[in-house]
């Protein structure tokens, strides 16, 4: 099976939700069938505790007074439905061996991540991956890897106000309808189509119930500056089957970075959920892929050497390997796609010079440089096909640039590594 084989087949949305449809109907048939076996098995445990006599008291203005509930499809039906091609196995698994030797010092290359800040239209998405496609033997000294960010962290821009788009899993329609069921079906199709053209992925996480519906699919994870400090943050990085990064908090702090790589290395027990959907307890071994990743803050910029050096005594600190990426983007560029060009050429020189515990950089990159005016609801044919929504983009002419700076940038060091006798 393949996802990328005909010039025919459908629009994610439109395949997603033939898919949600028919999910949700054998999700209710399913259901129904729990439940009536769930009572019976349950009448029979009151009996033999003691507790068939007891009379409940009145929950209905306890409980869900805020909230209404709607049926949710559960990972192992739309992974069932949706599975991994070999070519997807097989570009996951092989990034992810990739990415863990080049963050151990095992392999010279580069890794780099490239796209749109968020994805909000997947058929734009994947006209972009047919682009990294074309780059990947370009570059031969950088591991490239597509961001695919499908949950992004917001907070309201002012008091009051209404709230910003949370992301492509939550309101993939962009309408506010927030069907995270089409969300959640959509994100794996599209994940499944970009890695069966043997492009990694790279996306953020914020909690622990989403990434069930895309295993198998993503090379590198991040924890975001808003959730780095947050424990539901370390214990997901300490149980990820992929590769973690650890960015700094919002105020540009790396220790909190550090920490929690710190943290996400070590064992963790937690509450998540299983391919049924059913609720658990998560036990996880340790993440030793963990790393930071430098993207500045509220008090600059931290791409520069010196930030680098205070890095490595940190990890000295927390007894790390000292490896990290550095963020292009944010508060390292001020959030002007132009000033990523600035990091990277920046960046590039250290790596040049020998410095061999840069071993990533990520950008925010689309088809179209620069961001549009947004708001949930609006006409969407109004929006510039391929331009951000949310973040500045770089274009096309300043990606490639880049990417030629940091593959020749790459290439020297790994000469300087074998002039001196590192293999």
């Amino acid at each position: 099976m393949s996802f990328e084989t005909s010039e025919l087949q459908a629009p994610v949305l439109d395949e997603a939700m033939r898919i949600k449809d028919v999910l949700l109907t054998a999700r209710e048939d399913i259901e129904t069938a729990h439940t009536r076996i769930e009572d019976s098995i349950l009448q029979g445990a009151r009996v033999r505790l003691g507790y068939s006599e007891f009379e409940p008291g009145d929950m209905s203005e306890l409980v869900d007074a805020r909230v209404t509930k709607q049926p949710m499809v559960t990972p192992r039906m739309v992974t069932g439905v949706l599975p991994l091609s070999n070519r997807s196995a097989l570009t996951t698994l092989e990034a992810r061996k990739t990415l863990a030797d080049i963050h151990a010092h095992r392999n010279f290359k580069l890794a780099v991540g490239i796209g749109e800040c968020s994805v909000r239209d997947p058929e734009a998405t994947l006209e972009y991956t047919r682009n990294v496609v074309r780059w990947q033997p370009m570059f031969p000294n950088l591991l490239l890897m597509q961001r695919a960010f499908l949950e992004k962290p917001r907070t309201p821009k002012k008091i009051g106000g209404e709230m910003p788009w949370k992301g492509f899993i939550y309101d993939p329609l962009l309408d506010g309808s927030n069907d995270i069921n089409l969300g959640v079906i959509a994100s794996r199709l599209l994940l499944c189509r970009i890695t069966d053209m043997g492009v990694p992925t790279l996306k953020e996480q914020l909690n622990a119930l989403t990434p069930q519906f895309l295993n198998g699919l993503v090379t590198q994870d991040n924890i975001g500056a808003r959730s780095v400090e947050d424990q539901k943050g370390m214990e997901y990085a300490s149980g990820t089957s992929a590769v973690v990064g650890e960015k700094n908090n919002l105020e540009g702090d790396i220790e909190v970075a550090m920490q929690a790589a710190a943290s996400a290395h070590g064992e963790h027990a937690f509450l998540g959920i299983d391919d049924y959907g059913n609720i658990c307890l998560v036990r996880t071994t340790g993440n030793d892929t963990a790393h930071v990743i430098l993207r500045g803050g509220k008090n600059g910029p931290n791409y520069e050497a010196e930030h680098v050096e205070e890095a490595r005594q940190l990890a000295e600190k927390y007894g790390l390997e000292f490896s990290l990426d550095i963020d292009a983007n944010h508060g390292n560029s001020g959030k002007k796609a132009k000033n990523q060009l600035i990091v990277v050429r920046n960046v590039a020189s250290q790596i040049e010079a020998g410095e061999p515990a840069i071993t990533g950089v990520q950008m925010e990159t689309n088809l179209v440089e620069g961001k549009q005016p947004f708001e949930v609801g609006m006409d969407l044919s109004l929006l510039v096909y391929g331009q951000s929504i949310t973040d500045e983009c770089m274009g096309i002419p300043d990606t490639l640039e880049s990417l030629s700076i940091l593959d020749e940038a790459a290439a020297k060091r790994r000469e300087r590594a074998n002039v001196i006798g590192i293999t």
